[in-house]
């Protein structure tokens, strides 16, 4: 049964695909849940369509499809795999918040010098040359080259997860969000500012950061803008705490330093002082315990 998914796909996604097909001559996709290609569409190898010409029916391919992206979400990994038809490919699956939004795909291509026994004994005579050209155009790797190249493809697909490259379009990409306030908090953003950003709505930046994070937009904003002030001051230990609050949006120093106490139990001067005694990586650490 067909899956109803909205999906956003980030831009990245394609420069990702594009790159590694470029570099291993093999295809890189995402598709749903059901198999259906998403974002760039992936023309079948020339073999791949002979055999569904000569030796069997697309239904069987898809039948064999479905039985990777089953077996797959079995094993819960990376799934590498040779088809009915002898040509070998990868599935992964893409998860967010623990729901399926579908899989990278990766093939065709080839291991095997020659095409199964069985398939050339099944192809009509008069095209037993054409099968055997075609699947011997497919990109091959020997197997000592494949590991290392399964693996990649294995970071690609949790790159892709890590960074929410993909997500519901009732959903929002925490992360994405995070970026792009940090870039923006010296400014006065609202959720409004947001979800035209994220191009979904206002109530849904909310509910996504109650729902994810725990907390109002208001208050990630600020807890961005504390952290931003404070690596600002430990950067550059002269810089007054006057100067810290206009850097992240404040030009109340004085409400600044009321919000800092509230949130961190000390004052930004206390901070600083602390930041140029204990220095480096120490601060670090202090700093992710807060």
């Amino acid at each position: 049964m067909k899956q109803d998914l909205e999906l956003l796909l980030d831009e990245r996604i394609n420069r990702i695909f594009q790159n590694f097909s470029d570099s291993f001559g093999v295809p890189i996709l995402f598709c749903t849940p059901d198999g259906e290609i998403r974002r760039r569409r992936r023309k079948n190898a020339p073999y791949c369509d002979l055999i569904q010409q000569a030796v069997c029916s697309r239904a069987d391919c898809e039948a064999n499809d479905r039985t990777a992206r089953n077996r797959c979400l079995a094993r819960g990994r990376l799934y590498p795999y040779r088809c009915h038809a002898g040509v070998e490919e990868a599935i992964a699956p893409i998860r967010a918040g623990g729901e399926l939004l579908g899989f990278a795909m990766f093939g065709q291509f080839r291991t095997a010098p020659e095409p199964p026994e069985n398939v050339l004994r099944r192809c009509p005579p008069e095209r037993r040359g054409e099968l055997l050209r075609t699947y011997r155009a497919l990109p091959e790797f020997a197997p000592e080259r494949l590991e290392p190249v399964l693996g990649l493809f294995e970071m690609i697909v949790d790159y892709i997860v890590d960074h929410e490259l993909i997500v519901r379009k009732d959903s929002i990409s925490i992360r994405e969000l995070e970026r792009w306030l940090r870039r923006h908090c010296a400014e006065p953003l609202t959720v409004a500012d947001a979800a035209r950003q994220l191009h979904c709505s206002p109530s849904t930046v909310t509910h996504q950061l109650r729902r994810k994070l725990g907390m109002s937009f208001q208050e990630l904003l600020i807890e961005l803008r504390l952290s931003r002030a404070e690596q600002l001051m430990t950067a550059g230990p002269g810089l007054s705490v006057k100067e810290a609050a206009a850097a992240v949006g404040y030009a109340d120093a004085g409400y600044f330093s009321r919000l800092y106490h509230k949130k961190r139990g000390m004052t930004p001067g206390h901070f600083r002082r602390h930041a140029e005694t204990i220095g480096g990586a120490a601060l670090e650490n202090h700093l992710h315990r807060l």
